[in-house]
């Protein structure tokens, strides 16, 4: 382990790292990305935080549905979520990493334990997948029976940190496990992921199948934010692009939405729709010199944490 954290410590010192932001990269882009969507998506991945999500769901004019806590590691840590409806969205949110502890758990667990197998396809990280378990059995059957009362509603799943990674796992389980109730295609556009410093959650053959399932999927990544850049990738070349090293090797899912400077509400934010597909060489990639967990906390101005115990004021 000791060996492995010096490699990558000295191959990124005496590799380019070129993260100047140019004005002709800047792209607010006509795509389905959304950001009011995207804001909303904030306050609820917040809410997941809180001992009573009702105050952020009540601010937004929403209702609570479902509210659990479940234990998802060795060292008892517990993940915590809720299930909603705001808007014309069902909402499904995890709570992210709670504790110092609880990161160094997840640090260990992906970087030491081989990937499990994910009914959908592919191949993923145990630590996010045994935090799914605990809890899918009983949600699942909620969101389907919302989905039914609601047929028109859109059903969005969403977290910050862990629990990004987690909601990514559901949100392609839940249109696996339901695409012969609802119909695949219709399911598929009904379905948004929106997360906030995910981390990688799977291996190649998972990425595709994921994109397949949940096409409308947005991984929103704050400038420098360390998180989304583990459990590393395998990397190639001058540019350090990640590659899929033979379906061994993390790999992102989704499109990222990059916002390099600030995320006021009305900041320039990056598109990345270049290559490597999913992992874009020109986005938050290329700043692994930068990486700072600081840009990890907020979001959209906001501590994320600290944001929803609050109710999602400030």
């Amino acid at each position: 382990m000791l060996i492995y954290l010096l490699f990558v410590t000295f191959s990124a010192i005496f590799t380019f790292s070129n993260c100047e932001i140019k004005n002709n990269e800047i792209l607010r882009s006509n795509n389905k990305y959304n950001e009011t969507v995207a804001l909303l998506a904030l306050d609820m991945a917040a809410a997941s935080y809180s001992k009573n999500p009702r105050k952020c769901l009540k601010k937004l004019g929403g209702k609570l549905k479902r509210h659990w806590k479940s234990k998802c590691d060795y060292i008892h840590d517990e993940c915590w979520g809720f299930i909603g409806i705001v808007d014309e969205y069902i909402v499904f949110s995890i709570r992210g990493t709670r504790s110092k502890l609880q990161l160094i758990v997840e640090l260990i667990e992906t970087m030491s334990r081989p990937k499990q197998s994910f009914p959908p396809g592919g191949a993923v990280e145990v630590y996010f997948y045994t935090a799914l378990k605990t809890f899918w059995s009983n949600s699942s059957k909620v969101l389907v029976s919302l989905k039914k009362k609601y047929p028109k509603k859109k059903v969005l799943f969403t977290g910050h940190s862990l629990g990004g990674a987690v909601a990514s796992l559901a949100s392609a389980l839940f249109v696996h496990q339901n695409k012969h109730i609802f119909g695949e295609d219709n399911l598929k556009n009904d379905t948004i992921l929106i997360t906030f410093g995910q981390p990688r959650v799977g291996n190649y053959v998972f990425s595709l199948q994921h994109d397949s399932l949940v096409p409308n999927s947005w991984r929103i990544i704050h400038r420098y934010d360390l998180v989304p850049h583990i459990p590393g990738c395998y990397e190639y070349g001058r540019k350090r692009s990640c590659v899929p090293a033979f379906n061994h090797s993390p790999y992102h899912h989704g499109t990222e939405i990059w916002y390099p400077l600030t995320m006021n509400g009305s900041s320039d934010y990056k598109f990345c729709y270049g290559l490597p597909i999913n992992e874009d060489d020109n986005c938050s990639n290329r700043c692994f010199l930068h990486y700072d967990i600081n840009d990890h906390l907020k979001y959209f101005e906001h501590d994320v944490s600290s944001y929803g115990d609050k109710g999602c004021t400030d």
